[in-house]
């Protein structure tokens, strides 16, 4: 059922699982950190209007090589 719910809504664009799997893995993305600061900066003036100043921290994972 699921995988037709899938085909309905995009023929063009459905993948079977076989296909899916056999492509390759995306790249990651890499964001420094002055980028999150002036994304942050953008959602607080433009999508929330100034109405939620509440700081927000970000946890970033450590790697331990």
């Amino acid at each position: 059922m699921a995988e037709l719910a899938l085909f309905d809504r995009d023929p063009g664009a459905y993948q079977t699982k076989t296909a899916e799997k056999s492509r390759p893995p995306s790249e990651g993305v890499t964001i420094d950190g002055p980028s999150v600061g002036r994304f942050l900066e953008f959602l607080r003036s433009e999508m929330l209007g100034g109405l939620d100043s509440r700081p927000v921290t970000i946890a970033l994972p450590r790697l331990t090589l």
